[in-house]
């Protein structure tokens, strides 16, 4: 496949989304993302505990393609600037006059001992969605490392299922990126009294384990 576009837009996350939706009818224009579907992130903990199927998680491929943009379900294997040319993980090159990378953030795990160990999970994509799925049956404690929205709703979804969590983050308040302390006093409160443990000010230096994770 040798395809030309005026615009590429690597990433189908809301970056890539909502540049669809603004640019879609003014260039010809394709969005490339690797992943089956683009997820509505929020409503992934409700997946989780099983208040909605996993399937409404999805975005749909039509804010994409109703704006009059071309969706790519491909991984990009490579970018040549001087031939304005990306290579596709299945073979294919495309070709463009103009780039842009929204390819968003990974999830992250720290490089600390253990971090090798089964049973450490990251909470972005839809196989991540769908690994958590499949285990939660058999989980009876669970740390949950970041108090940032999703982080909190998805350790209240453990809590709801029955799972001992423990929800821990380096800076001294829950939703340190968006509101300041004061502000998120009434829900750190409510989080405790719903039985979440809550570690703030704390870093994870260890995982410890001897397959799989234990402490």
């Amino acid at each position: 496949m040798e395809k030309y576009f005026e615009l590429v837009v690597i990433g189908g996350g809301p970056a890539g989304i909502t540049l669809a939706k603004k640019l879609g009818k003014i260039f010809h224009m394709a969005v490339i993302r690797p992943e089956p579907h683009s997820m509505i992130y929020c409503a992934m903990p409700y997946a989780v505990e099983g208040i909605i199927q996993k399937e409404k998680t999805y975005k749909k491929d039509s804010l994409v393609t109703d704006a009059e943009a071309e969706l790519v379900i491909d991984a990009v294997e490579s970018v040549d600037e001087k031939a304005k040319k990306l290579k596709l993980v299945s073979g294919g090159l495309i070709y463009y006059e103009k780039l842009i990378i929204a390819s968003g953030a990974e999830s992250y795990i720290p490089d600390i001992p253990g971090n090798g160990l089964k049973g450490i999970y990251t909470f972005k994509t839809q196989a991540d969605l769908e690994k958590l799925i499949a285990v939660k049956s058999g989980i009876k404690k669970a740390v949950v490392v970041g108090a940032g929205a999703i982080g909190i709703e998805l350790a209240q979804a453990l809590v709801s299922i029955g799972v001992e969590t423990h929800l821990v983050e380096m800076a001294g308040s829950i939703l340190p990126n968006m509101a300041d302390e004061e502000m998120t006093e009434d829900a750190k409160i409510k989080l405790f009294a719903s039985g979440m443990a809550l570690h703030l000010g704390a870093k994870i230096k260890e995982i410890t384990g001897w397959a799989s994770v234990e402490s």
